[in-house]
């Protein structure tokens, strides 16, 4: 397996790679700073617009495996970990293959496994995962980002792994509010409910963190997300970004968009 394999990927989504690490950027500057005002969100809203259009194109493009192939691309990777081709970042960690997903664009699959690790402690949230890119067949690179939630300590422990190898780890501090989740039942298809403003102006990061939880998925793992894949965007030129799109869809349960026009619109 050669290092740098992310750079085989179809040079097609070289944007939206680039555009994904800039939109990272924006997430980790709006969850770790204050809510800013509405005038200095202006530029900033029309980037995360086009990125929310580039998950969606991402989705589009690569489509879900067959049983067949990913059955037997489960049983590569389970002989190439066992192989210790495959190197995870600790001992105790184990990928849950039962919950494996497979997407594939012609010749390229991506292949979205979540990490277990078996001594963590009672009370933290693990949301971290693992993603192995195939190209014609073989394997061409495989990222781990390792995203641990303490809810006591409102703290995220976010780890980034390139073939192996750590680019970088960081500790977010969070806020009570990024742990919550209400799962209210809302229509996401409603006009009425994409156009409501709430009754206080929050902001746009207040307003998107508040529909994430009104739809069940916790602001703390996008945030986490975005520290995670952005030091994948870095170290390749962009390019690992691709791989993180997956998990940016799966794990914010396909409501990012629905979240990024209704905050908008919500702040004009």
């Amino acid at each position: 397996m050669e290092k740098g394999g992310f750079l085989s990927i179809k040079n097609g989504f070289l944007k939206v790679s680039v555009l994904l690490m800039m939109v990272m950027m924006i997430f980790i500057s709006q969850s770790l700073l204050p809510v800013s005002t509405n005038a200095s969100l202006n530029e900033n809203d029309k980037m995360i617009l086009e990125m929310s259009d580039e998950l969606e194109a991402f989705e589009e493009q690569y489509k879900d495996a067959s049983v067949t192939t990913t059955n037997s691309l489960k049983k590569e990777l389970n002989k190439l970990v066992a192989d210790k081709k495959i190197i995870l970042s600790e001992k105790s960690a184990k990928l849950d293959f039962s919950s494996a997903v497979v997407k594939e664009d012609g010749n390229s699959k991506l292949v979205y496994i979540p990490v277990d690790y078996n001594v963590l402690k009672k009370g933290l949230l693990n949301e971290s995962f693992f993603v192995a890119v195939f190209e014609n067949n073989q394997l061409s690179s495989y990222q781990e980002i390792k995203i641990i939630g303490n809810p006591e300590e409102l703290t995220s422990n976010v780890s980034s792994y390139l073939d192996g190898e750590m680019l970088g780890e960081e500790t977010l501090h969070l806020e009570a509010e990024e742990f919550e989740v209400t799962a209210a039942e809302q229509d996401s298809s409603s006009l009425v409910s994409l156009l409501a403003p709430d009754k206080v102006e929050a902001g746009w990061w207040a307003n998107f963190k508040k529909c994430l939880n009104d739809k069940g998925v916790a602001a703390w793992i996008i945030s986490s997300i975005s520290i995670g894949c952005g030091f994948a965007c870095a170290a390749t030129a962009g390019t690992g970004c691709i791989p993180c799109l997956l998990g940016l869809s799966l794990l914010s349960e396909g409501v990012i968009s629905y979240c990024v026009f209704k905050a908008q619109a919500e702040n004009k």
